[in-house]
């Protein structure tokens, strides 16, 4: 992608900036957007060409992978007459293996040992391991304590992964497995009541799956502007597989470490970040020792 960290308009004119301390580039011509395409490495070229009321582009799109650029049909948001939403179609020719999914266990309390579990709380000595220790310590303490009881008597279970899409009630789920049970039945007997029977869990299947796909995208909807995770959760879950490859590569290193791919990502969009405000305790600490 384009080598440049900051883009942004003033008076009508777009301004870039490649990295902090370098002098910003006016772009208002084609012949300034070959300029960027000189400078930027990796044969990068700007793709957007929508044009906004005004028949101006204040909007770029510089990629070093050939982009097809359309205007968007369906925006999320009401369209900024400067700025109309476009969609980018880029080809990955790349076969990208994704990340296998770890399975996640957890704690089984159903099937806890509890009596050996009090026993083992009522003969732990609490005055004699908490009394020395300060406040934060003996909570850190006691909660080391409790946590090695419940793994010595309480079982591990694996996250199941539901057959269903993730909008599926349990009543939903329970209508269709009715509803293929009582096709297998009416196959098996060819009678006309369990054809009727089937006819009704099919028509009630149908009426229920509407309803609950409509609810479900009628919250994801309505959470973008509070909690945009949602969104991103349905667009997850509409893919056949995981979004993020088995292999990463930044700066010549490669990894194929869940955690070192994600600090991989962590430190590719720093960039975009703002370092943290210092906190009470920092400011008395320069100012007061």
């Amino acid at each position: 992608m384009h080598q440049y960290k900051y883009v942004w308009v003033r008076n009508a004119t777009i301004l870039v900036r490649e990295q902090d301390g370098d002098t910003a580039f006016a772009i208002r011509t084609d012949d300034d957007l070959r300029k960027i395409k000189s400078r930027t490495k990796g044969d990068a070229a700007q793709y957007n060409y929508v044009v906004n009321t005004k028949n101006k582009i204040l909007d770029l799109c510089i990629s070093n992978r050939s982009c097809k650029i359309s205007a968007a049909l369906c925006p999320l948001h009401p369209v900024d007459a400067y700025h109309p939403p476009f969609v980018c179609d880029i080809a990955l020719n790349a076969d990208i293996v994704p990340m296998k999914k770890r399975t996640l266990q957890r704690y089984n309390f159903y099937k806890s040992d509890y009596t050996h579990i009090n026993r083992k709380i009522e003969s732990t000595d609490w005055d004699e391991i908490l009394t020395p220790l300060g406040s934060e310590e003996a909570l850190s303490a006691f909660y080391g304590i409790i946590d090695e009881i419940i793994k010595q008597h309480t079982p591990f279970v694996g996250s199941r992964t539901s057959a269903f899409p993730v909008w599926f009630l349990k009543s939903l789920i329970s209508t269709f497995r009715k509803k293929c049970k009582a096709w297998v039945k009416w196959k098996k007997y060819d009678n006309i009541s369990d054809y009727e029977i089937f006819s009704q869990y099919r028509k009630l299947f149908k009426d229920m799956c509407n309803k609950c796909f409509s609810k479900y995208i009628g919250s994801v909807e309505d959470s973008i502007r509070k909690n945009i995770k949602d969104f991103w959760v349905y667009i997850s879950n509409r893919r056949d597989k995981p979004g993020i490859p088995a292999k990463v590569e930044y700066n010549d290193d490669v990894s194929s470490d869940p955690q070192t791919i994600c600090n991989m990502f962590s430190e590719f969009f720093s960039s975009v970040y703002e370092p943290p405000s210092p906190t009470l305790s920092h400011i008395d600490e320069q100012f007061y020792g």
